[in-house]
């Protein structure tokens, strides 16, 4: 359901002329951490897969809170 919600937000964002940046560097971070992701099941939960996962999972948080914030800027000024 994350997917879905964040791939509907990088298409927002890549309509938007001056987010196609965060919607590039936000669609990468998701193809990231879904292949480490299904890389931990196949791998069946490697200690540096696990880590890599968990570092990409804050990776993702904190390009979805950048755009968030560029968003309520744009719609405010």
């Amino acid at each position: 359901m994350l997917t879905v919600y964040l791939g509907l937000m990088i298409y927002a964002a890549a309509t938007m002329a001056g987010l196609r940046r965060y919607a590039w560097v936000l669609g990468s971070a998701l193809v990231l951490q879904v292949g480490l992701g299904i890389s931990n099941v196949l791998a069946m939960l490697p200690l540096a897969l696990a880590v890599a996962h968990n570092a990409g999972a804050a990776l993702l948080l904190m390009m979805v809170v950048v755009l968030n914030f560029v968003l309520r800027q744009e719609t405010a000024g």
